[in-house]
């Protein structure tokens, strides 16, 4: 570059008079020029191009989506996780087709008030108004804040750790708004959201299109009942959609999925009842479930779920169900309509086989629980 302009400056000075007026050619005015291009050329060689390239991805988020979890890292902090959606959503905000989701492990103050400015978590911090860095759990399960990038199908997609950053959240009257600088998976993301926050709780289910069932034979021991666990699900159910996980103790031989009222009571497994959601010694979970972004989130403590068949020789099915968790307080039901799918053991394999003694666990506080809320070992089978 300082070569190409000394040739070509110098030779400009070089022309005939007629183009340089009545100053010689190497006046100081051009000399001043040309010390001034030198000086830029300079600039150019040692330091690149004079604008700065902005390597930051920004992202307007459509959809935020919460749930409320209380104390759950009993550091006095109420826990909060933000989801927010990026792409075309259903009517239940959930993703469908590419696009992307990022989960936002919050800690807000004993009052609740999500409005706030939001720094990571580091030992020695107090935890008020912070978020929890991405991580994996031992089984290698996504924990704290992650992003979730999805190519147009359940098989496509990658996940990406927080790993650093701040969040601004306020409220402009019935509207969240959000903006982040976030470092996820190495990357600088400009982040924001602007709209209506969509809650979890009570939460009715519109997007149920599937359903299939197996007999699992005496799979409760001491218990002489046949268990029947109903998958109920939608399209992308596996990752980014909903689904509910039914088990119901009938009698003993049936072929065909019986109908019937078939009540939750926390703790109770028997004939004639839908086993309530809980969790063994490893960690697999068992009953009743709500379950979104591939997870097992809600376990049913009461509730009921109802089967009938529309008629006598079709295997065409109404189920209803509504169940409450009074450890997440949050309460699922909705209504399916369609065939269903009978499977054999063998081609719906639960994680775990082999019977289960009525008096293995309940678990009873949310701290122990919450784990399962991604990659749940019945999801993941």
């Amino acid at each position: 570059m300082l070569e190409w302009l000394k040739r070509h400056v110098w030779k400009a000075c070089d022309r005939p008079k007629r183009f340089q007026g009545s100053n010689p050619c190497l006046s100081a005015m051009k000399r001043k020029l040309i010390l001034a291009l030198l000086a830029v050329a300079a600039v150019f060689v040692s330091c690149g191009s004079p604008d700065p390239v902005d390597d930051t991805v920004y992202v307007d988020f459509d959809v935020a989506r919460a749930t409320y979890y209380g104390d759950y890292y009993g550091n006095g902090c109420s826990n909060y996780i933000l989801k927010l959606v990026h792409g075309r959503y259903d009517d239940q905000q959930n993703l469908v087709g590419p696009g992307l989701v990022l989960t936002l492990d919050l800690n807000l103050p004993a009052s609740n008030a999500l409005s706030g400015h939001y720094e990571p978590l580091y030992s020695g911090r107090a935890p008020e108004f912070t978020f929890v860095r991405g991580g994996t759990s031992g089984n290698g399960e996504l924990i704290g804040s992650y992003l979730l990038r999805f190519y147009g199908n359940e098989e496509n997609g990658e996940a990406y750790e927080v790993s650093d950053g701040k969040i601004r959240v306020s409220y402009s009257g019935n509207m969240l708004v959000l903006d982040a600088i976030l470092i996820i998976g190495g990357v600088r993301y400009s982040v924001s959201y602007r709209g209506a926050l969509y809650n979890y709780k009570d939460h009715v289910l519109k997007t149920l299109n599937s359903a299939e069932a197996v007999n699992y034979g005496r799979y409760y021991d001491g218990v002489y009942a046949d268990m029947w666990f109903i998958r109920l699900y939608d399209t992308y159910y596996e990752t980014t959609g909903e689904s509910v996980e039914i088990e119901v103790l009938t009698p003993v031989g049936l072929t065909t999925l019986p109908y019937g009222s078939y009540p939750v009571v926390d703790g109770l497994i028997d004939t004639g009842y839908a086993v309530y959601g809980w969790i063994d010694d490893d960690e697999y979970v068992h009953g009743t479930w709500y379950c979104y972004d591939g997870s097992a989130w809600y376990g049913a403590t009461t509730g009921k779920v109802n089967i009938s068949r529309r008629n006598s020789v079709s295997l065409d099915y109404v189920i209803e169900f509504d169940c409450y968790d009074k450890i997440e307080d949050n309460s699922f039901k909705g209504r399916y309509t369609g065939p269903v799918t009978i499977l054999s053991p063998t081609e719906m394999a639960l994680s775990k086989s082999g019977g289960r003694n009525t008096g293995d666990v309940l678990v009873s506080t949310a701290l122990t629980r919450k784990g399962k809320h991604v990659g749940s070992c019945r999801v993941a089978r």
